[in-house]
């Protein structure tokens, strides 16, 4: 689903228009390329929002398989998110020196 959709980007040419941004606002091409990580990131998040909710939350309920509120539910969302970006920055960065 991430690779089709990083394909879709590509394709469309909105990482040029992402990556034209992000040069207008950082001249460091370090922080121009966490920007756009962080939009691509948020890009995918709200693509795939409705599909994480249906699978993660809304079937885990309609067959009794979890108990966990909606907030409770965000909350652990927001939470591997919290994880990920101390993990994701410096993979990141250090694959676009080599």
């Amino acid at each position: 689903m991430y690779f089709a959709l990083g394909l879709v980007l590509l394709a469309s040419g909105a990482t040029r228009v992402v990556e034209r941004l992000a040069r207008q606002y950082f001249a460091n091409d370090y922080v121009v390329l966490l920007a756009f990580t962080a939009a691509f990131g948020l890009a995918e998040t709200i693509l795939t929002l409705p599909l994480q909710y249906y699978s993660g939350f809304y079937l885990e309920h309609k067959y009794n398989l979890s108990n966990q509120t909606i907030w409770r539910w965000i909350w652990e969302g927001l939470k591997g998110l919290l994880v990920s970006i101390p993990i994701a920055t410096p993979s990141s960065l250090r694959s676009s020196t080599v």
